[in-house]
């Protein structure tokens, strides 16, 4: 892939400049970890198409999760025993596979293509031709020599290999079981393992032309997932999503165009700074902004992560917590020092993820679906990180780095407890939940692991939250959307464990420990568990080997909570936490008939909880078309703003 040189200096954190065939050190090695979390996840997924019978595949899919989450952690490891904040590869070490991803950079427009025309939507074919025309332009008429570094990875992308290599190969493992009746198995997982080879792929590139290859093959593979089960809805949720993740790929593209144009450069590495650049020199980023809006689901592209919800549970998982979702939101901590120094552009991005976050969790109110409960409480979610990338201050992003982390660890373990419930019940609808405890105790201890982590003190998540309320205080809106967005939160959730921990009329409770349950459910769901409470007890080293190198020293400390009364320990907290539910659990441990059924002097009498929801659909529906109005005007000002300011109308 040839292009011209930069016209701006090469950010190197390490200076590294190797030649072609380095000898055996440091930067050899950290490139083949890097290279090797790519290649392995893919050519494991190759291999399953042709491994055939079932034991076989089982035998594949283990082997190349459990590689996959071993060179993550070697890849965390081999930077902190050498004390690295980054590793860099020249053009010169990737020159191999510079013509393979030229070459599978045109194969996938023309898959595009192929797509549109075979699901007969012009929009789709429209969006093909509109990236496959400028980066034929691009590619042939602006050749060069490759930029470089064409690799960089510094501890945010060390962050996002481990979310995707380890939580991503756990949902894998876990879906072997699920999956275990489906007909195309061998398609399913070649899918679900290269996604997470190219998501590594995406997080490592630093030149954004093989960034744009990455970021463009996730829309391929969440579209076959999507459609995977070949319903009439399964198929129009596919065709949705890659209608708005390829609008999105259209956007990234013009973006690096005109970056390269306004700037010389296509280096994530050297994007400019918000406060160097003025008028249309600005567009390049509101372009990025809305490529990762797309991604990431946020307002008014929501409806498409939705609807993938029909899609089997571990592709639900592995879209909302490891992969796809979270592409869009590392763009947008990549980007966070070219918009923040600009208020207008700040604001503008940070009320998109504002309102998303606060939108989403007063609509899951009224979600009777469990997943779609998830689906909402992920766009929102992501909302505060897109809200922490546009505050764009050291602890902002260091807010939005934890939550990213903790997120992604609890809403897999959500969603891979929701499968289970599904798998053996055959519903993932919240009102059958009722009595769930005594049905399926362990399952439903995951679930309340899973939320009490996403929302109590003093998990992770909540000190993430905790970190955005504070910074969010010097910004008077941002802290409104915040305030209520929480609260509903603590409703929704409430809401559906209520529904679960409700005893139905003469239920005997069974234990956690003997439920007959598959191996592959209850090693996975304690893995998760696992991590999101551990990682909590160790957020002090979590944040002092994967935070501080990233962004070096802050003065916030996430072990103790601060308010108006002192300080309090977060350790401390969680102690109490721990104490609280064990004692509950042993006092609500004994009696075979919790509940009796009431007395109706011999008549037939049947009692339902239920329906406990706020709105209808229908004033759902309204309420979504005037909060995607108010979006759609935030993404314009995006570029009118800058527009305004070329022709001196505004001054930024």
């Amino acid at each position: 892939m040839q292009r011209a040189r930069s016209k701006v200096p090469c950010i190197d954190k390490l200076n590294l400049s190797a030649p072609p065939l380095p000898p055996l050190g440091i930067m050899e090695l950290g490139g083949w970890l890097l290279l090797s979390l790519i290649i392995v996840p893919m050519i494991g997924g190759a291999a399953c198409l042709g491994l055939g019978r079932v034991l076989r595949l089982k035998a594949g899919v283990i082997v190349t999760s459990s590689l996959t989450i071993l060179l993550g952690l070697l890849l965390f490891g081999y930077m902190t025993w050498n004390g690295l904040a980054s590793i860099s590869m020249t053009a010169a070490e990737v020159a191999p596979f510079s013509e393979v991803m030229l070459v599978a950079d045109f194969a996938l427009m023309l898959v595009f293509l192929y797509s549109g025309y075979k699901e007969r939507s012009a929009l789709v074919v429209l969006f093909a031709l509109a990236q496959l025309i400028p980066l034929t332009w691009f590619e042939f008429v602006l050749s060069g020599d490759l930029q470089e570094p064409v690799i960089m990875v510094d501890f945010l992308g060390v962050m996002m290999a481990l979310i995707t290599s380890i939580i991503g190969s756990i949902i894998c493992i876990y879906a072997i079981k699920y999956m275990e009746h489906d007909a195309h198995q061998p398609r399913f997982f070649a899918v679900m393992l290269l996604f997470l080879g190219v998501m590594n792929g995406a997080v490592f590139s630093n030149d954004l032309l093989w960034f744009l290859v990455f970021w463009e093959t996730t829309t391929v593979c969440s579209y076959l997932l999507i459609r995977h089960e070949g319903t009439a809805d399964a198929i129009r949720s596919g065709l949705r999503a890659l209608t708005y993740t390829l609008g999105g790929g259209v956007a990234l593209v013009f973006a690096i165009i005109l970056l390269y144009h306004y700037s010389g450069t296509t280096l994530l590495s050297q994007l400019p700074l918000g406060n160097a650049i003025s008028g249309l020199a600005l567009v390049p980023i509101g372009l990025f902004a809305l490529a990762a809006f797309t991604k990431s689901a946020q307002l008014p592209f929501q409806k498409w992560l939705l609807g993938a919800m029909v899609a089997p549970t571990p592709v639900s998982a592995l879209l909302h917590s490891s992969t796809m979702v979270n592409l869009g939101v590392y763009l947008l901590l990549r980007l966070s020092p070219s918009f923040s120094p600009i208020p207008e552009l700040q604001y503008a991005v940070g009320l998109v993820g504002g309102v998303s976050f606060l939108a989403t969790s007063v609509l899951a109110i009224g979600q009777s679906s469990s997943k779609k409960v998830l689906a909402y409480s992920t766009i929102g979610n992501l909302g505060l990180i897109v809200l922490c990338a546009a505050i764009g201050t050291k602890e902002a992003i260091y807010a939005g780095m934890l939550l990213l982390l903790f997120h992604a660890i609890s809403k897999a373990l959500l969603f891979m407890a929701v499968g289970v419930v599904k798998h053996e019940t055959g519903s993932e609808d919240i009102e059958p939940m009722d009595g769930l405890r005594d049905k399926m105790p362990f399952v439903t201890f995951a679930l309340f692991v899973g939320v009490i982590t996403l929302l109590l003190p003093p998990f992770g998540m909540f000190a993430s939250k905790w970190m955005i309320s504070e910074i969010s205080a010097n910004y008077p809106l941002f802290a409104f959307l915040l305030a209520i967005g929480f609260g509903a939160s603590v409703v929704y959730y409430g809401k559906w464990l209520g529904r679960t921990f409700s005893a139905g009329p003469m239920r005997a409770r069974k234990s956690a420990i003997d439920q007959p349950l598959s191996s592959y459910f209850k090693w996975t769901l304690l893995a998760l568990m696992a991590g999101a409470v551990g990682l909590s007890f160790l957020i002090s080293q979590v944040v002092a080997y994967l935070i501080v190198p990233y962004l070096g020293p802050l003065h916030i400390d996430v072990l103790f909570v601060s308010g108006a009364l002192g300080m309090f320990p977060m350790f401390a907290l969680l102690v109490v936490i721990v104490v609280s539910l064990t004692a509950l659990a042993l006092l609500s441990g004994s009696g075979k008939a919790e509940i009796t059924d009431a007395y109706t002097g011999g008549e037939p009498f049947v009692f339902a909880n239920s329906g406990a929801y706020f709105f209808s659909e229908k004033t759902a529906g309204k309420a979504i078309i005037l909060i995607n109005a108010i979006a759609v005007l935030l993404l314009i000002s995006l570029f009118l703003f800058p527009a305004m300011q070329e022709v001196g109308l505004w001054a930024i």
